[in-house]
Parts: structure tokens; C-alpha cells; sequence
């Protein structure tokens, strides 16, 4: 799919405004040379730093992690509605960050939309029930957009088994490239401690988890 950086908008919903992954998203967007609008949703977490940017995240909501679905179902559809209506007679494609706000932006009418999944939350055993329902609407939010992107082919193989469509791109999460600019840390100043050190990157979601690689260090 080829865009037209001249004649076109990017305009991203972000799932959770702290969220690196989608930051360096938008941040390739620009060094390219495109016009983004961005919006997102503040999940009072983690936000310090988003207003230290070269662009504006309007905060659509605010919305805690992990519960009231059905709230934070009727608060996207509004949000969504007023940013199609700005929108409505400008040439723009949306870019968006997990199933929540694409299926709000799906049912407002919504249709040049890119899809991004870096997680399938249904996958969790809370939603063994509805589980099917849920991915049923997922792909249909896949089938219907530009194109869909997923940081894993895990993701591709959950839907789509080896018969992948066309408009699926493997796009891996890795660190950001600005990290190798850094200055290192001479080998010596870590092999002279006398110690072994282990080093963690990424977030603990669960006290369980920390608990677990912390047993697994001690022995």
C-alpha cells in the first residue's frame, strides 16, 4: 500500500498514551516526513513523559486498567464520534493501537483504518466464555482494514493458522534505535563488582511474576 505523504493524514488512537511501542510508531511517521494528529487514552500510569514530545496527545479518557468494559466501551464510541466528525471531509487513514478503540472507530463508520495488535487480552482465562465472539469481531476488524499490524507471527498463526491475507505485516517491537547512540559502559567496570548481575528489561505485571524470577535468581 503505497501513501502520499503530501495529500494525507495519519491520525493514531493510542489504547494507553504511555506506551513506547506506539510512540516510536508515530515518531517513524514523522521522520518521514507525515502530518499526524494523535489521541489517546491516559491510563494514569507511566505518563510522565508524554508531553516531552515533538507532538500533542489529547487525552480522549481516562480509563484504569482491567475493568468497567462497558463503560469505557460507551466513552470510545462518543470520543470516536467527534474525531469522525472532524475529520469527516479531510483525506485522512486512522492508525490504531488494540481492538477497543479500532471496533469503536469500526462501528462509527470508520473504514481507512490501519490495525495495530501487540496483544490478544481475550486470551486470558477471564474471557473463556465469550472468547469466540470476541475473535470473531477481531477479525472482522482485520479483514476490513488497510492493513493490520502485529509485532509477532504468533498473532498471524492465532488467527490465521499459514493461510495469512494480504494485508498482514510482521512488524517485530524492539527496542528503540535511539538506545545505540548511548554512551557505553566499559565491560571492565561490570567484571571488576565480583558479582554476577542480572538485568531485567520490561515490566512486571503481576506480583506473582516478580516474586517467581526473583526465586529463580536466589537459586
Amino acid at each position: 500500500m503505497f501513501i502520499n505523504k503530501k495529500d494525507i493524514q495519519i491520525i493514531f488512537f493510542l489504547d494507553s498514551i504511555s506506551q513506547p511501542r506506539c510512540l516510536r510508531r508515530i515518531k517513524s511517521f514523522i521522520s518521514r516526513g507525515y502530518c499526524v494528529d494523535v489521541y489517546g487514552i491516559n491510563r494514569n500510569k507511566y505518563s510522565l513523559n508524554v508531553d516531552s514530545h515533538s507532538f500533542k496527545i489529547r487525552i480522549i479518557g481516562k480509563q484504569a486498567q482491567g475493568k468497567g468494559y462497558i463503560q469505557k466501551f460507551f466513552q470510545n464510541n462518543k470520543e470516536i464520534r467527534k474525531i469522525l466528525r472532524k475529520y469527516k471531509n479531510e483525506n485522512v487513514i486512522f492508525y490504531c493501537f488494540g481492538m477497543p478503540l479500532t471496533f469503536s472507530l469500526f462501528l462509527n463508520g470508520g473504514k481507512n483504518y490501519i490495525y495495530e495488535i501487540a496483544d490478544i487480552l481475550y486470551g486470558y482465562k477471564k474471557f473463556n466464555q465469550i472468547r469466540w465472539l470476541i475473535k470473531k469481531l477481531d477479525l472482522l476488524l482485520i479483514k476490513n482494514s488497510l492493513l493490520t499490524i502485529f509485532t509477532s507471527e504468533g498473532f498471524a498463526n492465532f488467527f490465521f493458522k499459514d493461510n495469512w491475507p494480504a494485508n498482514i505485516i510482521i512488524q517485530p517491537n524492539k527496542m528503540d534505535s535511539s538506545f545505540l547512540s548511548l554512551p557505553k559502559t566499559p565491560n571492565s567496570t561490570i567484571l571488576n563488582s565480583g558479582k554476577i548481575i542480572f538485568s531485567f528489561i520490561g515490566g512486571f505485571r503481576s506480583p506473582r511474576q516478580s516474586h517467581s524470577k526473583l526465586d529463580l535468581i536466589k537459586n
